[in-house]
């Protein structure tokens, strides 16, 4: 009982951190619009919903004055905007004064179209893309809604590099709290094993159901772990047992919550 009331203690303490590090092997697509000379737009990506028929009628909470907007009453057979409807994607979309727009979480899509509602409730949707990286950026051109340019996130590497360190801390931190011992090797195992979670997610997953893929890696994870430690830690199997959940748990936690 003290131990998890010192893991609660610990992860109230690191959560400014994490949230500050955008921890979590989150897919994103980033938007930037050319030749946009209207601020006061919206913006989402369109998407399939013949599997998610359940969300077309639904919408986000904080986007309640937008239902009766074409944006959100557009559709293509079954192609609706997203993120106005669907909680799993994230992203702001409002237009601003940069036209550069974020879409994240669990439910980017693999498959896309940019949907724009103008000041004058006029619409322009592009061509439908295809997302081929974990992290990808796309460039519309306004006039035409024509792709200017497709790239993969320049920032992959160094979120990767700030995944890998966060999870070696708070993995290590926690095992300093069940007393485990040999810190550096559990540092050394999180290292190998957590690259290979996140470049796995980052280059063999781009699948909007990718989640299900982070659940089994982890699994997959844990078990490698699990059979590391129980060869080189001196302590009781049933401890190495609940070390391992634990730890893989609240990483797996903290990607969902940050």
């Amino acid at each position: 009982m003290k131990t998890i009331k010192k893991i609660f203690i610990l992860l109230l303490a690191f959560i400014p951190t994490f949230v500050l590090a955008d921890t979590g092997p989150k897919p994103t697509i980033n938007v930037t619009l050319k030749n946009m000379k209207d601020s006061n737009y919206l913006i989402d990506l369109m998407s399939d919903f013949s599997n998610k028929e359940n969300l077309i009628d639904g919408i986000v909470e904080r986007y309640n004055d937008y239902k009766e907007r074409n944006i959100y009453t557009y559709h293509e057979d079954n192609w609706y905007a997203t993120a106005i409807r669907d909680f799993l994607l994230w992203g702001n979309i409002e237009g601003n004064s940069t036209h550069e727009h974020s879409f994240t979480y669990f439910g980017v899509p693999s498959e896309f179209k940019v949907i724009i509602e103008f000041s004058d409730g006029t619409l322009k949707v592009s061509e439908k893309i295809q997302k081929t990286s974990f992290n990808f950026d796309v460039t519309i051109d306004v006039n035409d809604m024509k792709v200017i340019s497709k790239t993969e996130d320049k920032n992959s590497v160094w979120n990767f590099i700030k995944i890998i360190a966060l999870t070696i801390v708070v993995e290590t931190l926690i095992a300093f709290l069940f007393k485990t011992g040999k810190y550096y090797f559990i540092a050394v195992v999180n290292l190998i094993t957590n690259a290979c979670l996140q470049l796995a997610m980052m280059y063999l997953v781009t699948v909007s159901n990718y989640i299900w893929y982070f659940i089994g890696f982890e699994l997959i994870v844990v078990g490698l772990e699990y059979l590391f430690y129980i060869k080189n830690l001196k302590i009781s199997k049933t401890k190495i047992l609940i070390y391992t959940l634990v730890a893989n748990l609240v990483t797996a936690i903290l990607t969902f919550i940050i």
